[in-house]
């Protein structure tokens, strides 16, 4: 089943999300208590928009894993995107408690933070996203949630008035990932 969860990943990071979903279904067929699948399909659903029936798949997989970080950050994106700040920053908090050194996070954390102009709190979750993410390798995922991490701290600098810091910011985004338009996606 663990096969099926990973080419399901792969086709959601491609943005093939039919395919996902069919080898996600299949891994959750193969092993209906398989917590990472169903976080994994609650993370296509709502990048599908589908969030009702991502929450539903990320409430199953924390029912089967409790300690599933994954799964705590995929249902606090939801949360955000959904505008339920506090269930989000709830469920960021725990994926942060689980594993520290989860940027991805940090990032929706920080993301929340600058929404509520809360921009010093905002800046400290977007720094130790950058700081843990320079002791990896900055290859795909990594260096994509850099980029992310990068315009937003440029978002907050903006929010605190500072202009030069903003641009270093915002061009560290770029010269990170010159493909996606983080205006829209961040």
């Amino acid at each position: 089943p663990l096969f099926h969860v990973y080419l399901g990943s792969h086709h959601s990071d491609r943005s093939e999300f039919d395919t996902a979903l069919d080898e996600l279904d299949q891994a959750i067929s193969l092993d209906p208590n398989l917590a990472l699948a169903f976080s994994s399909r609650g993370q296509v659903y709502s990048r599908m928009g589908q969030y009702q029936r991502a929450l539903q798949d990320l409430d199953r997989a924390i029912e089967l894993a409790p300690q599933l970080a994954d799964a705590y950050n995929n249902r606090g994106r939801v949360y955000l995107l959904t505008g339920q700040l506090d269930l989000a920053v709830q469920d960021l908090d725990r994926a942060v408690e689980l594993d520290p050194l989860f940027t991805d996070a940090y990032i929706n954390r920080g993301q929340i933070l600058l929404l509520e102009d809360r921009l010093a709190a905002a800046l400290q979750d977007l720094q130790q996203a950058v700081d843990i993410n320079e002791t990896k390798d900055e290859v795909g995922r990594f260096r994509l949630e850099s980029a992310r991490a990068h315009y937003l701290q440029g978002a907050v600098y903006q929010g605190l008035v500072q202009p030069e810091r903003a641009a270093r910011s915002l061009e560290l985004s770029l010269s990170l990932d010159r493909d996606r338009d983080w205006v829209g996606q961040a």
